[in-house]
């Protein structure tokens, strides 16, 4: 059974996202409190899959308790809520570790989702590790048609690769995925298929199979729609992995972007895919086109 422990120092806030999960997940197991230190002691006693936690609390704040889960249990992934008004706070906790993150105000919309792409991330295959760590250098190049479906396993792919050749260790390995997923999301969803960012939200569920996206699927099986394609090419090796992936469609002007580094991003859907790219890899640049970009992941020293 999925467990999880959510932080949170507001009652309220605490028992609407305890709520929340418990009515679209019956199936996972929640546990709560009101403070990092006690967190840490249930951390310590209960084998858990996720913590969720608040950022800004007295005693131990979501910064200091992601700084102590590095030490404590490092592969536990995190997943920090942000309020209004707090989204520096948000953006640190990313290049600290955090998992992901959710606003506050799209809880509702975000947070399960959120959950389940990092399980994802966390579940992925660890087979043929000992084969894996003799490589030296390896590439791939892929061509996939606009299928939601073959994202998890790409990305899968891709990150145990990374994984096994020490690349990055067990958080980053999560992080990297992520950091994938969102790319080649975004190149099918808003490169080839041309879909606003607004309707982002009710694609998302369908990458884990929860429900179909016929929105999606229309449009994927519509001109000139359904004959564009996502190309991604890796480059890995124990130093440094290079990522490109390319869509066909018609690009976007990347000096429109949101700034990643403007905290205010966080709240827009437009700009959390960037936001999650740029705090998890270590360089990330497009194409004067927009259609294409490329992320690079070095080993920490």
């Amino acid at each position: 059974m999925t467990s999880i422990l959510v932080v949170d120092d507001s009652p309220s806030d605490l028992g609407l996202v305890v709520a929340h999960i418990q009515n679209a997940r019956p199936d996972w197991e929640i546990h709560s409190t009101d403070n990092g230190a006690d967190a840490l002691v249930q951390i310590g006693t209960i084998d858990l899959d996720v913590l969720i936690t608040d950022l800004r609390m007295p005693k131990m704040d979501g910064i200091q308790l992601i700084g102590a889960l590095k030490q404590l249990r490092p592969e536990l992934p995190v997943v920090v809520v942000t309020a209004r008004g707090s989204e520096e706070l948000a953006v640190e906790a990313l290049a600290k570790g955090a998992a992901s993150y959710v606003p506050k105000n799209q809880l509702v919309e975000r947070l399960v989702e959120t959950i389940e792409q990092v399980l994802d991330r966390v579940h992925a295959d660890h087979g043929y590790q000992r084969v894996i760590g003799s490589l030296d250098r390896t590439e791939y190049e892929f061509t996939i048609e606009n299928d939601l479906a073959l994202i998890p396993p790409l990305v899968d792919l891709l990150q145990q690769v990374a994984f096994g050749m020490d690349l990055v260790d067990t958080t980053e390995r999560r992080r990297l995925g992520v950091a994938l997923d969102e790319a080649i999301l975004n190149a099918m969803y808003h490169g080839n298929l041309e879909l606003p960012a607004d309707d982002l939200p009710e694609i998302r569920p369908s990458l884990r199979g929860e429900q179909r996206a016929m929105m999606f699927e229309s449009r994927s099986k519509s001109q000139p729609y359904k004959d564009r394609r996502v190309r991604v090419f890796a480059l890995i090796t124990p130093n440094e992995a290079k990522f490109v992936v390319k869509d066909d469609g018609k690009g976007f002007d990347p000096s429109l972007f949101p700034d990643a580094k403007d905290p205010r991003t966080l709240e827009e859907e437009g700009g959390r895919g960037l936001v999650l790219m740029k705090s998890f890899m270590d360089e990330v640049s497009f194409t004067d086109a927009g259609n294409e970009v490329t992320l690079i992941k070095r080993r920490s020293p």
